[in-house]
């Protein structure tokens, strides 16, 4: 094995505790073909904060600690947000609204009512489409650790990542939910100064890659 495409740090930190330190490797992300510009600027100036989430409602994907944090902000009174999500959640929750699997071509009227996608995976992702495609509409982000699409955030700039934890989840919502102007940041910074284009374009520095 002469180098190893590694598409996040996540994935790199992981396969490093197996392999020599003697394999070379390089950190490259990934992309899709349907991944466009569509970044602008959006309006954060509304009662209720909107949160997303389009993964399943399974443990390893965060869910149950989303929830658990939801719930307890509920409960101790700050009700000014709402989640919509799109999965097979059976637990009704007076905050949140289920919605049947979305299709792909849904993508830019579920962002258009997004404040904020969250993904709070307690295992290990790889990468992270959805982190991606939300990025590619000027949608901040809540991400874990665990995350490996946490790379295009730049250490928090262009989204706020947090513990895979209850704490952590519960947290990083109620900054956003008492500090909007922090949302209106990160959008600003997503579409003045993220370099989209070099993750959308990742398949020639991959191929570039694989020829030496």
């Amino acid at each position: 094995m002469d180098v190893i495409h590694f598409n996040s740090s996540v994935t790199e930190s992981v396969y490093r505790r197996f392999i020599p330190d003697t394999i070379k490797g390089k950190v490259i992300h990934i992309s899709h073909g349907n991944i466009a510009d569509n970044r602008r600027l959006k309006n954060f100036d509304r009662e209720k904060l909107r949160i997303t989430y389009l993964a399943p409602a399974k443990k390893f994907k965060g869910y149950g600690i989303m929830k658990q944090a939801l719930d307890e902000i509920w409960i101790k009174g700050n009700r000014n947000f709402h989640l919509t999500m799109y999965n097979e959640a059976q637990t009704a929750a007076p905050y949140a609204t289920v919605n049947s699997h979305f299709a792909y071509e849904e993508l830019e009227e579920i962002f258009e009512k997004t404040d904020v996608l969250i993904m709070p995976s307690v295992w290990y992702e790889t990468f992270g489409f959805t982190v991606l495609e939300a990025l590619s509409y000027g949608v901040p982000v809540i991400v874990s650790e665990n995350v490996g699409a946490k790379d295009l955030l730049e250490e928090g700039r262009f989204g706020m990542i947090v513990e895979p934890t209850v704490e952590g989840v519960k947290k990083g919502i109620s900054e956003l939910m008492a500090n909007r102007k922090m949302l209106e940041e990160y959008n600003r910074q997503i579409v003045g100064h993220m370099n989209l284009r070099k993750v959308i374009l990742s398949g020639d520095e991959i191929e570039k890659l694989y020829q030496h």
